[in-house]
């Protein structure tokens, strides 16, 4: 349909996206008109339906126009609401929205959560194992008030591992007593895992950009936790489905490549030498809950240095990669974490070696194997097999790539504050067109997954699939 100019008789004046933003529920609720200029210079209605969508990708600098009576019209939106069944849930929306703004109060929580002895810990994640299991047999589905309650219960674990392993770090004498919050974390995971793995809907998963703590270390820590457990399931269906067959393996060798041979020239590169046999199913039980307590744990090296990371110090490289370091020595000291969770905190920005890693694979994997990491021999990109992936048959271990990927989309849509289509063309364009930082099939599978969301579009999604070199 022909773009329309509004109507005559409707008067606007000029508005930032800062203030739709801040009313953007009120709006839709009043149905205020907005409006955009177009390339063209004309006036063009946003549709309110779309108007969350629109905010979501849009550039600082567009010019925006509302309704001049747009103050009253949301003012009765309020006063009609006061007289309708379940304005109190919305009450108690906002209530809950500011009831997790506590944790990102990190050094408040950080010393709460040390000043507990460990059986006072368990005894919160006790409560948090509750709070989900309530959501569980309610059969709620993921609207913003679970979001808000997962919020909680992954804070929460979030500052209870961290006091271990600070107490850890501090004398051996706890050792044999961090087990309960471990095993406690492990059931946390899982039913957050049962919760998506029952409900699927991906259409609200959007809604994870919604967490707003204060803190982007606590922020960041629980979107890439949801993101990690949505995408693992995803995937799984992807696979179930014949998805990577239809979506992918009949472009590969045109689309993809080009930017695998920038990295081994020599291979004879197939699906099956990107990773060994082809990209299978992951069991969920055994290693998607391991591979999301890595996603809970990975940054956790942020915590000692939360100012920096949480404020807005002019960048420095090298502190921001002792984070890999520290987080890393503190879950390899426990004893207690899997492979993939020790792994994922030590591997997520070794990039396949390029441009911007920290070439941190070769001394910790010599530390954690005795032996000298030899590239010499490698076959594959990803293998599931950390076995494979010690031996130095294939360069990274796969849910290391997963986690790169989500962690690059939420510095970029985080602390970069750019739209969704902005940073996946950024992550395109910069690290896998011009070097190869992150892994091009497991990025379409991620890009798919965020199409299924409702994020991206199949027009935004074009734009990104054109960008080649």
């Amino acid at each position: 349909m022909a773009d329309q100019e509004p109507k005559e008789k409707l008067k606007l004046k000029p508005v930032t996206i800062d203030v739709i933003s801040d009313n953007l529920n009120r709006l839709v609720a009043a149905r205020v008109a907005v409006v955009r200029r177009n390339a063209e210079g004309k006036l063009v209605p946003i549709p309110v339906e779309k108007l969350e969508h629109f905010l979501g990708e849009a550039e600082r600098n567009i010019d925006l126009f509302i309704d001049s009576q747009w103050q009253v019209k949301i003012a009765g939106q309020r006063e009609n609401k006061k007289h309708l069944p379940g304005s109190p849930k919305s009450e108690r929306h906002q209530a809950l929205v500011e009831a997790i703004k506590k944790y990102g109060h990190t050094f408040e929580q950080i010393d709460k959560f040390q000043n507990l002895s460990i059986v006072e810990r368990e005894e919160i994640l006790d409560t948090s194992i509750e709070t989900l299991h309530s959501l569980e047999k309610s059969k709620a589905e993921f609207d913003i008030e679970s979001l808000i309650r997962m919020v909680e219960v992954m804070a929460n674990t979030f500052y209870a591992n961290y006091a271990n392993l600070e107490d850890n770090l501090s004398t051996d004498n706890v050792k044999n007593n961090l087990f309960g919050v471990y095993i406690k974390t492990e059931w946390i995971v899982k039913i957050l895992i049962d919760f998506f793995k029952n409900d699927k809907s991906w259409k609200n998963y959007k809604l994870i950009k919604e967490i707003n703590t204060g803190s982007l270390t606590i922020d960041n820590m629980c979107k890439a936790l949801l993101w990690f457990i949505g995408f693992g399931l995803y995937y799984n269906d992807y696979v179930d489905q014949g998805l990577f067959t239809k979506n992918i393996r009949g472009n590969f060798k045109e689309k993809l490549v080009r930017h695998y041979h920038r990295r081994l020239p020599d291979l004879n590169i197939t699906i099956e030498t990107v990773i060994k046999g082809g990209f299978r199913r992951i069991n969920v039980e055994k290693d998607l809950l391991q591979y999301a307590i890595g996603a809970l744990l990975y940054d956790i090296g942020k915590v000692p240095f939360i100012s920096y990371h949480d404020g807005e110090e002019a960048y420095d490289h090298e502190m921001v990669k002792v984070h890999v370091l520290t987080g890393y020595n503190m879950i390899l000291k426990t004893q207690k974490y899997s492979f993939p969770v020790v792994a994922m905190a030590a591997f997520h920005h070794e990039y396949y070696g390029g441009k911007g890693s920290y070439n941190f694979a070769a001394p910790i994997m010599g530390k954690l194997t005795g032996k000298k990491l030899d590239y010499s021999n490698v076959r594959y990109f990803l293998t599931y097999d950390e076995k494979e992936f010690k031996n130095g048959d294939a360069l990274s271990f796969f849910p290391c790539k997963v986690i790169e990927i989500i962690d690059v989309f939420l510095a970029l849509t985080g602390r970069k504050k750019m739209s969704y289509l902005e940073a996946f063309k950024v992550m395109k364009t910069d690290f896998v067109a011009r070097n190869l930082q992150l892994d091009p099939l497991l990025l379409e599978m991620f890009l798919d997954f965020i199409g299924s969301c409702g994020i991206l579009d199949k027009v935004e999604r074009k734009e990104i699939d054109a960008i080649k070199f």
